[in-house]
């Protein structure tokens, strides 16, 4: 059962932010791997999502996260409506739907960090970036940059964030994030760029609604940030 504090569990990469003007629909798909010891077989999970950004700027998304075959998937709703300045979160199985401050202070941006890793907090970093040039995805053109982040004191310990980019769309249409334990794909599909359906940003009218202080709410692994 998903709730307001496990929802961390099934957040997916945040690949579009609010911006008015710029009504969009797509599919998103994800694909994570982790490696728990050198003599083991990475462990997988999925995530699908669905994606509604109107006229406005309201963002609706909808997912689940499949950690096995044989396990159900987890899922739920989310409205980041900057006009009435909340996040809302939709539990349509208990039909609750939880409504968060939405904090935007300026032009949101993204910010995609990869997984916290404590062990790795003690190192100095050195950051290596290129552009890629421009590619095409799904009809519109995206700008591509490849980050390379590596410690000063052991350069094994190492990530790459691949990102392909629209600043125009406040869109990422492709993103791959990888270090020696763990790899992170995202890409979109169906991309289109029509006016979605207005049902997608409302509270259902037989939804309890439940104000959260920000102060409790956990907001999940998000790309980004204000």
């Amino acid at each position: 059962m998903v709730d307001i504090l496990n929802v961390r569990d099934c957040a997916p990469i945040l690949l579009a932010l609010p911006l008015k003007g710029a009504p969009l629909s797509f599919d998103q798909l994800e694909e994570h791997s982790l490696r728990v010891s050198e003599m083991s077989f990475p462990t997988k999970s999925h995530v699908k999502a669905k994606n509604r950004r109107d006229s406005s700027g309201r963002l609706w998304t909808q997912f689940s996260l499949s950690k096995s075959k044989d396990e159900p998937p987890n899922s739920y709703s989310q409205v980041l409506d900057p006009v009435s300045g909340f996040r809302i979160i939709l539990i349509d199985e208990r039909k609750i739907a939880y409504r968060l401050p939405l904090q935007m202070t300026g032009e949101a941006k993204f910010a995609f960090l990869g997984p916290a890793d404590p062990a790795e907090a003690h190192h100095n970093w050195k950051v290596e970036k290129s552009h890629l040039g421009v590619r095409q995805i799904e009809g519109e053109e995206f700008e591509g940059t490849l980050i390379v982040q590596a410690a000063e004191d052991n350069d094994a310990i190492r990530s790459t964030l691949e990102e392909w980019r629209s600043e125009r769309l406040k869109l990422i249409g492709n993103l791959i994030w990888s270090n020696p334990d763990a790899e992170h794909r995202v890409g979109i599909e169906n991309l289109s760029r029509g006016e979605p359906e207005q049902i997608h940003f409302q509270i259902p009218a037989d939804y309890q609604i439940i104000d959260v202080p920000i102060s409790t709410a956990s907001p999940g692994e998000s790309s980004a940030e204000a």
